[in-house]
């Protein structure tokens, strides 16, 4: 299990109505998920393969990318996202 939070890279706030989808090695959507008003999500993910990609995206904002790998480590903190506003 993977836990998260989506913020604004500037202020900190915690981000609502995002869209984050995860991918595989071979780049197919695994799937996708919209994080709770807080901002949080998380990812019960079979860790069968070495690396993911999170792609992370909010209108008004400019997508974050996130490599993760089956390394312990992920599953003991919570993944932080911070995207940034774009300049519309």
């Amino acid at each position: 299990m993977i836990k998260g939070l989506i913020f604004d890279d500037f202020t900190g706030t915690p981000l609502k109505e995002t869209e984050v989808t995860l991918f595989n090695i071979m780049n197919e959507k695994v799937r996708d998920i919209y994080p709770l008003p807080d901002g949080t999500f998380s990812l019960d993910i079979d860790f069968d393969e070495n690396i993911y990609k999170i792609i992370t995206f909010k209108d008004g904002y400019h997508f974050a990318y996130t490599l993760l790998d089956k390394t312990p480590k992920i599953a003991e903190f919570p993944l932080k996202i911070a995207l940034r506003k774009s300049n519309r």
